[in-house]
């Protein structure tokens, strides 16, 4: 098994968090196939859910499921969540509120 497959079999989000991986598309790319950096855009970054958590807990107790599901792909915030890179992949780990919609 490689380890990209097995980092995102082992990587389980709790609660609210939501596990995506990052879509870098030709129109993020300059002329020469330069990768333009995130913090140098000024718009919101799609993303793969790969893995999502239970949900969040009322005070009640009660679990509340999140709206998204793994294979969604959506739009992130732009300063939302935590970057993560494994196996030269990256990745977000945010919380619902920072996905702004479902595409497609």
């Amino acid at each position: 098994m490689s380890d990209e497959v097995k980092a995102k079999e082992e990587f389980t989000p709790l609660a609210d968090r939501i596990f995506c991986e990052m879509i870098i598309n030709d129109d993020d790319k300059a002329i020469g196939g330069i990768i333009i950096p995130d913090s140098a855009q000024n718009k919101p970054r799609k993303a793969l859910v790969i893995s999502v958590g239970d949900g969040t807990m009322t005070p009640e107790g009660k679990i509340i499921p999140l709206r998204v599901k793994a294979g969604d792909k959506v739009i992130l915030d732009q300063f939302g969540g935590t970057d993560l890179k494994i196996n030269d992949i990256d990745y977000k780990l945010v919380v619902e509120r920072d996905c702004l919609g479902i595409i497609g």
